[in-house]
């Protein structure tokens, strides 16, 4: 976007008060603890993060917004986690932590297979803001400006109701 390639992006998290960048937030989603089925954890209908410190992870490689957001959340819980594995989807880390690789922080599944349990996480706070955001220093298309005038209006609501 910055190199003027894209006019809006959907981001998760959005950046934090960058200069130039208007934003809107279209879903403030709650992140899970995911364990396999099978998992000791899975039988608790919530947990705090420092519970499960010893465990071993699976995460989104370095530069996801999601990697982001665990290694912040893991920090607020007062311990580095110990990754055994890192991947590029969301999906993949939910096949590998249903296949008792380990556990992982990710937002809800739309589609859950039964192999893994979303764990609520009540300490820290565990969310995510999924929004769009635009450069104000640089003219905004016709397209784009109804695209982000959309998202504006109705953006949330639509994003709210896939889910």
């Amino acid at each position: 976007m910055r190199a003027g390639a894209l006019d809006v992006v959907i981001v998760a998290p959005l950046p934090d008060d960058e200069d130039g960048l208007e934003s809107v937030v279209l879903r403030d989603e709650k992140l899970y603890l995911t364990v396999a089925a099978d998992h000791p954890f899975a039988a608790r209908p919530a947990i705090q993060l420092r519970q499960a410190a010893a465990e071993k992870y699976l995460a989104l490689t370095r530069g996801h917004g999601l990697r982001q957001v665990f290694d912040k959340i893991c920090a607020d819980a007062g311990f580095v986690p110990e990754l055994a594995f890192e991947g590029e989807d969301i999906a993949t880390l939910r096949g590998l932590v249903g296949a008792g690789l380990g556990i992982a922080v990710l937002p809800p599944a739309i589609i859950n297979d039964g192999t893994v349990v979303d764990v609520a996480i009540t300490k820290p706070a565990a969310r995510r803001q999924v929004g769009a955001v635009w450069q104000t220093e640089r003219r905004t298309p016709p397209a784009a400006r109804r695209f982000v005038s959309f998202l504006a209006e109705s953006g949330a609501k639509v994003l709210r109701e896939a889910v």
